[in-house]
């Protein structure tokens, strides 16, 4: 490694194959390019003739040694010990006039001809890491002096000093100024340079002011310092640092920015970086101060790894196509990276959008929001086969709390806007926030059939006192699964007020199950100062392709209920609720603390058992002729006493049984009629008892309109 150290120091532009080369084929296209060079400037004195001949020993010598160690550790041994130094002394001394201190030297000096070779130890002062290599040659009409890559000698007006073409620039050897916000435009036009002319372009350690950039194919933009190597905006002519082409099936191809920052000097609207391409890496960058971090607009096979993109006023990543189409943005790999206090960590839609391992937090509306919150009718991508997984969550950063994961949606009926949600799936996150965990929203809340569908959220844990995990804002979804998900850090003498469901389209009966979402180990509704208040478990078949209500299959496959319910203990045995199931109004059984019920009303023989304390029931019950069946659980509270209460009520079913029926979950106030009760849109969310006639009575509708059910 010694020898190839010092080739890569003394000849960088050999760099084109380095790593493919052996020491001695490295050593041989090290010997061709300086005889080449010599043989181009036509010199034959006697100290050409003592260098080649040097040169020719040297190299006979090694072709001698037929073991491959033997030639690295020779090659190593000459350029440890100088001997390979003292061989470039005199190549320099027949090849160049001089080494110079920097650019400015180099175009004063006095004895360059044309075919040398000159050398600098800096751009604008010795030691900058703006040293490069230059050959000198005869003027042509077609030159530019640009002072980046050629320039002028003053004294010799037919001469130039051309920078010597390499795969790999440092942009200091271009000329850029380091620490100078009033040298942006220059910066600007030098790194552009840059871009345009070098697969690789370096970003040392400094803060260098710039403009609006525009990457090229097949171009890695690396900086020496994740933190140090600093490119800042600092141009109110345009909105974005860094351009990727809009080539996606052509220039735009293999382009990749590591171990850099990307800053903004108080600009307003400006984005950090615009990815319109396809083949994009971004990698250990820190991006901050921006509208939005990184903005993917028109794109597919992004990896976007190990950043920190921190406080960015609106999206730490957005990756919205803003035009009409869809199916613009695919293949988005989001892992590994920290962004945090933005306003929206991520915003996204898109297909294969993978957002995995990353922590998001202190953002002060959502980490994570699916569709634009604009609701703009040209943001039509939809979202198919995307996976939001293994995150870390906590929002802090507002008083009211926001919801981690949103998700808009189109309505079925909805006028120009998709927004089709498909295969969504939610697992295995970590959240800390005081609300639901996922909510889903469409622009219009009387259309409430949302194009959102197959929705699996599992497997999440969530530390907070009051988690929802699905929260049908003003939109329901069809077909999704909610399973298996754990809430941490409850208060011990409190049950966890755990929703699955919320639906807030329905006002007064927020928990229900919707057809064709399949849930399981959930409970449903926490409340203050409850007296006679009311659960009530619905199922009733579902017209299934135009069957009647008589041709369904009328079997619960595997259905366990159980009802758990409990009060403080701080307030002692007076504080405790009860919990009761009855029938009819009578025959009521109470329990204290925390109990587990079966309720099976059997009508033939009014004093069978109501109930039995087991822990999971199977079974298969004949609902008969019955439309409704349901199981009811009562909370009642001493009179002088108005504590909040907890019911958690959990439901296991096989998909089959919402496949035939659907199980609305009210949380309904009672109410005793003498005959039947009277519509009143005040009734809406209440459940009355014809003491009369024995029947009951729900009214969950907006126009409180009773139906009769029978309760079983």
């Amino acid at each position: 490694m010694i020898f190839r150290n010092w080739v890569l120091q003394n000849f960088p532009f050999l760099e084109d194959d380095f790593d493919a080369l052996t020491d001695y084929e490295l050593f041989c296209k090290m010997v061709e390019y300086m005889k080449k060079a010599l043989e181009q400037l036509k010199v034959y004195d006697a100290k050409f003739v003592a260098f080649n001949e040097r040169l020719t020993e040297i190299e006979n010598y090694i072709s001698d040694l037929d073991i491959q160690d033997a030639v690295n550790n020779k090659l190593d041994e000459m350029a440890e010990s100088g001997e390979l130094e003292n061989l470039i002394g005199q190549y320099i001394e027949l090849a160049t006039t001089y080494v110079y201190n920097n650019v400015n030297e180099m175009k004063n000096a006095t004895n360059l001809v044309n075919g040398s070779y000159a050398r600098t130890s800096g751009f604008y002062n010795f030691n900058d890491e703006g040293g490069a290599y230059y050959k000198i040659r005869t003027i042509t009409n077609e030159d530019v002096i640009d002072n980046i890559h050629l320039f002028a000698l003053v004294n010799n007006v037919t001469l130039v000093a051309e920078l010597i073409p390499s795969d790999k620039i440092n942009i200091m050897q271009l000329g850029a100024y380091n620490n100078n916000d009033e040298k942006t435009s220059e910066n600007t036009t030098i790194i552009q340079y840059a871009l345009d002319n070098y697969k690789i372009v370096e970003i040392p350690i400094g803060d260098f002011y710039v403009g609006n950039l525009k990457l090229k194919q097949k171009t890695i933009l690396k900086g020496n310092s994740k933190l140090e190597s600093k490119l800042i905006y600092n141009d109110s002519n345009n909105s974005t640092l860094i351009d990727t082409p809009d080539e996606l099936l052509s220039e735009g191809h293999y382009i990749k920015i590591e171990n850099l920052t990307l800053t903004n000097n108080e600009k307003t609207n400006i984005v950090g970086l615009n990815i319109l391409t396809s083949y994009c890496n971004v990698e250990n960058c820190y991006i901050n101060l921006f509208n939005n971090g990184i903005e993917i607009k028109h794109a597919n096979n992004i990896d976007i790894k190990n950043n920190e993109i921190l406080s960015n006023t609106n999206c730490g990543i957005k990756a919205i196509y803003t035009n009409v189409g869809h199916g613009q943005i695919n293949a988005v790999y989001i892992h590994e990276n920290n962004i945090s206090w933005n306003k929206y960590g991520i915003m996204f839609s898109g297909n294969n959008v993978i957002i995995e391992n990353n922590t998001i937090q202190a953002n002060t509306d959502h980490a994570v929001c699916i569709g634009d919150p604009s609701w703009n009718n040209t943001n039509n991508e939809s979202t198919i086969g995307s996976v939001i997984k293994d995150n870390y969550t906590e929002l802090t950063g507002r008083d009211t709390p926001a919801e981690p994961i949103i998700i808009y949606s189109g309505y079925v009926s909805g006028r120009t806007y998709n927004r089709i949600v498909r295969d969504l799936v939610i697992k295995n996150n970590y959240f800390v926030e005081e609300t639901s965990i996922v909510t889903l929203v469409t622009d219009d809340t009387s259309q409430p059939i949302s194009k959102a569908t197959e929705i699996i959220v599992e497997n999440n844990y969530m530390n907070t006192t009051h988690p929802i995990e699905l929260n049908f804002k003003n939109a329901i979804s069809y077909g999704s699964i909610v399973k298996n998900n754990s809430p941490l850090g409850t208060d011990t003498n409190e049950v966890l007020p755990y929703y699955v469901i919320k639906d807030e389209f329905k006002k007064n009966t927020p928990e229900v199950l919707h057809n064709d979402n399949y849930v399981t180990m959930k409970s449903f509704y926490s409340g203050t100062n409850a007296t006679n208040k009311q659960l009530t478990l619905l199922f009733y078949p579902k017209n299934i392709d135009g069957l009647t209500t008589d041709e369904i299959t009328r079997t619960c496959l595997a259905t366990f209920i159980k009802v758990l319910a409990t009060g403080l203990d701080t307030y002692g045995d007076a504080g405790r609720y009860q919990a009761r199931v009855e029938k009819d109004g009578g025959n009521t059984y109470d329990y204290d603390g925390e109990v587990f019920y079966r309720s099976r009303y059997n009508n033939a023989n009014p004093n069978s058992p109501k109930f039995s304390p087991i822990t999971v029931v199977k079974g298969h019950p004949n609902f008969d002729n019955d439309v409704y069946c349901g199981y009811q659980l009562t909370l009642l509270q001493p009179s002088n006493y108005a504590f909040p209460y907890n019911i958690a009520v959990e439901i296991m079913s096989d998909p089959l049984l919402l496949q035939y029926y659907t199980i609305e979950v009210l949380t309904l106030d009672r109410n005793t009629s003498s005959g039947a009760p009277t519509n009143n849109a005040s009734y809406q969310g209440q459940v009355c008892y014809d003491t009369t006639n024995s029947k009951w009575y729900v009214a969950t509708n907006t126009t409180g309109t009773w139906r009769e059910v029978n309760i079983n």
